[in-house]
């Protein structure tokens, strides 16, 4: 929340005033007395940092601001030093950055920019939009030119690319017609015309499947397998997706795919379990036993080890037989091992322990015939293991076991956390690209399906309570974000496009039901799950569409 502030350019006094404003206009005293115990954090923070020496991710970007503005000749000296001055994604940065940007150029040296605030999907990381619309205001004089034409995509999907950005455009109608913001300039066609769907499924699993399903029938139609790429909205979509394709036998490449379902909550699991054995231990059974034990020896064994658990970090597996027995003394390997590296080994460390030294996990993995489930689970161990060893050479003042507990925090949160992975996979013969939405920006491929594509869950009512209204994050910026992915991955597509969406994550009529992006009313042509389940008729779609 202080870098979400910093990003915008409060410091503590400007968030102090803006409190002052707030309570002047709304009296709230429980409210108001967390809103000023944050403000204090946030200068607490400040104070701390400065006297230490150190810097956080906003500071590198104020900080050379202030001093540029307070230094008129650094600021010409550096305006001499770079002549030309280029800013590409200008709608994925922060005002912060258009701020610096300010400093570092003027009349002399102007910037040159690009930008389409319809792609701006990075607002959760302070980005601000607006900065292409503010551009002649930030720097007077300033010309603006309109790349109007389409190089990449066909007709039919341009059309489509125009209906989204008239339907994102501010005070559009619902009923709003196509608008030609892009003239089509490409000599792409569609084979398979007409190249635009939409699918539906009941649940997340009919949508993975249907979306193997489709693959399947765009090879058959001779489509190579190169390409097409899957783009998603969430990591464990992705995840998910990759492990589908992999029981169609089709081969998927992806990237940074740690999630806490795979190996990753595995090994998170074992870098707290000498700190927090009770919370650990019911994963550490499950590492040990999956796929090889059935969920009621794997039950039996957690039930055993947490009634007898003593404060030296043991259990009692005496009294358990066949397959309990195995899976419990397994589980008394490591532990043990483990705990004899307490005070000696950070994160990194206890992953190589387990993996290498008290567990067969990776040996078994490595003896396992290629599949997605095995690519997967050696990615999260490289992945996992990459973290902690970055972890450990960023902090090397802490002793091991406070490494090993802060990163054990950092590490569960990121695996938790919602935002995306950015980095694409690397292109790979004869395999489909899985990633993000976030992760495909300024790539492009033939054949595209944009997959779960529906709105984000609204954020507790209380995430922000003490924040005033104009900073807090609105419901508004979220939709805008979710509709701008949403653009960004449809317009990825070179000759055809399919959009899926599941209406509930089991399909259940427990499930909460989700809405799909953007909120305009949907053509479905295909239903996976729960119904007669068909392949897409792929064809283009009019206005009413979108």
């Amino acid at each position: 929340h202080i870098g979400y502030l910093k990003d915008r350019l409060y410091t503590p006094d400007d968030f102090v005033d803006a409190l002052e404003a707030w309570r002047a206009s709304e009296e709230d005293p429980q409210r108001d007395d967390a809103a000023m115990s944050f403000a204090a954090i946030f200068r607490a923070y400040e104070v701390a940092k400065q006297a230490r020496q150190r810097v956080d991710f906003a500071d590198l970007i104020a900080l050379p601001q202030r001093i540029l503005a307070a230094n008129h000749a650094l600021q010409a000296a550096y305006r001499s030093k770079y002549q030309w001055v280029m800013v590409d994604e200008y709608q994925d940065v922060s005002r912060s950055v258009a701020g610096l940007l300010s400093q570092l150029c003027g009349p002399e040296n102007p910037p040159w920019v690009v930008g389409d605030t319809r792609q701006a999907i990075y607002r959760f990381r302070g980005a601000a939009p607006e900065n292409v619309e503010l551009f002649e205001r930030d720097f007077p004089g300033a010309q603006t030119f309109h790349l109007d034409t389409n190089y990449r995509s066909s007709e039919a999907i341009l059309v489509v690319a125009n209906q989204l950005a008239a339907l994102m455009a501010p005070g559009h109608r619902d009923d709003a017609t196509e608008a030609a913001y892009w003239r089509y300039g490409s000599a792409t066609t569609s084979p398979l015309e007409p190249a635009v769907a939409v699918a539906q499924a009941e649940s997340d699993s009919a949508q993975y499947e249907g979306i193997a399903v489709q693959i399947d029938a765009w090879l058959v139609q001779g489509v190579s397998v190169s390409d097409i790429a899957v783009l998603a909205r969430r990591n464990i979509d992705v995840r998910d997706i990759s492990l589908a394709l992999g029981r169609h036998g089709i081969r998927a490449t992806t990237s940074g795919t740690a999630t806490p379902e795979g190996v990753a909550g595995d090994l998170a699991a074992i870098v707290t379990l000498t700190d927090q054995p009770r919370a650990s231990l019911p994963r550490l059974a499950l590492t040990l036993g999956r796929g090889r034990f059935d969920a009621n020896t794997i039950n039996a064994v957690i039930r055993q080890a947490l009634d007898t658990l003593d404060e030296t970090f043991r259990f009692d597996a005496e009294g358990l037989r066949g397959d309990d027995q195995t899976l419990a003394t397994e589980m008394v390997a490591v532990c043990t091992g483990l705990r004899a590296e307490r005070f000696s080994a950070d994160a990194f460390a206890m992953m190589c322990t387990f993996l290498f030294d008290h567990s067969s996990i990776l040996r078994r993995t490595l003896a396992e015939p290629p599949s997605a489930e095995r690519m997967l689970a050696l990615s999260d161990m490289v992945t996992c293991l990459s973290r902690a060893a970055a972890y450990r050479f960023l902090h090397p003042e802490a002793e091991p076991k406070l490494s090993r507990v802060r990163f054990a925090q950092y590490f569960r949160a990121a695996l938790c956390s919602s935002t995306s992975n950015a980095t694409p996979p690397k292109s790979m013969p004869e395999a489909v690209r899985v990633m993000t939405c976030h992760a495909a920006k300024g790539l492009e491929f033939p054949y595209v399906i944009v997959a779960g594509q529906t709105l984000p869950p609204a954020r507790g009512t209380r995430s922000y309570a003490w924040l005033p209204p104009n900073l807090a994050p609105s419901r508004e910026e979220d939709l805008q974000q979710a509709n701008a992915l949403f653009f960004v991955g449809v317009t990825r597509s070179q000759q055809a496009v399919v959009v899926t969406y599941a209406l509930s994550a089991s399909g259940s009529s427990r499930a909460g039901k989700r809405e799909p992006t953007p909120r305009q009313p949907l053509m479905i042509d295909a239903i996976w799950g729960g119904a007669t389940r068909g392949l897409l008729t792929v064809r283009a779609l009019d206005a009413q569409t979108c």
